[in-house]
C-alpha cells in the first residue's frame, strides 16, 4: 500500500507527530476533521482511545477501510460530545475548510479537558514573510 505516494508534506508531518507525541493508553483522542483516515491510522498506533471525525460522508466510508471503527459523521459547528470529555484533539489541515472558524475552535475548547491539547495545523501558502 502507497500511503504517501500524493504528498510528502504529509509524510514529513506523520513522522514529525508521531516523534513527539506522548500518548497514554487511556487518552481519549479526537481526529477532527480524519478526512480518509490515513493521519489517524499512523498515529493511533502511538496509544491511546481514538474517535475519528468528519463532516463529508463519503470520507467516512473511505476512512472506514483503514479505522475500522469510532467514526463520526458531525459539523465542527455543535460537536456531539459530552464537555471535557477529550484529552487531546488532532485538528489537521481542516481548519481552513470550515466556515466558522471561531466556532469550531470554541467547540474544541469546550471538549476539552482542563489538561487537554489542541494539535493543529494548517497550511502554509504563500511567503512566511
Amino acid at each position: 500500500m502507497q500511503l504517501f505516494q500524493r504528498s510528502i508534506k504529509k509524510k514529513d508531518k506523520v513522522r514529525l507527530l508521531q516523534k513527539n507525541l506522548c500518548l497514554k493508553p487511556e487518552d481519549k483522542i479526537l481526529d477532527l476533521g480524519c478526512a480518509q483516515g490515513l493521519i489517524s491510522y499512523l498515529l493511533q498506533q502511538k496509544g491511546g482511545f481514538w474517535i475519528h471525525a468528519d463532516l463529508d460522508y463519503q470520507n467516512l466510508l473511505t476512512a472506514r477501510v483503514l479505522l475500522q471503527r469510532n467514526l463520526v459523521q458531525t459539523d465542527s459547528s455543535q460537536l456531539p460530545f459530552l464537555s471535557a470529555s477529550f484529552d487531546q484533539v488532532f485538528c489537521l489541515d481542516y481548519l481552513e475548510h470550515v466556515e466558522e472558524d471561531e466556532m469550531c475552535l470554541a467547540e474544541i475548547n469546550r471538549i476539552l479537558t482542563s489538561q487537554g491539547r489542541l494539535v493543529l495545523a494548517v497550511p502554509q501558502t504563500g511567503s512566511f514573510f
